[in-house]
């Protein structure tokens, strides 16, 4: 499970907190980290470990369409009574 107060735990949680889903971009807009150096790359790293997955696409601030990215099921029993949902 992504560890308290690492940049991949803090973006996690903003996914948790989110009803639609972030992009990498929205995240790390909400958390202020950097998206090119550590959002994007902790977004990645949650996939991988099975913890968010893609929902769909969302347009980004420049135009390109981005991946939404949403708790998976394995996401939403770790984060139960972790944030508000």
């Amino acid at each position: 499970f992504p560890r308290s107060g690492s940049h991949r735990r803090r973006i996690f949680e903003a996914i948790a907190a989110s009803s639609t889903g972030l992009t990498a971009e929205q995240a790390a807009n909400q958390t202020g980290i950097d998206f090119a150096r550590s959002a994007a790359p902790r977004c990645a790293e949650l996939k991988r470990g099975g913890w968010v997955q893609t929902h769909g696409t969302r347009e980004g601030s420049l135009g390109a369409e981005q991946d939404v990215l949403v708790l998976t099921e394995k996401g939403r029993a770790a984060s139960v009574g972790m944030v508000a949902a």
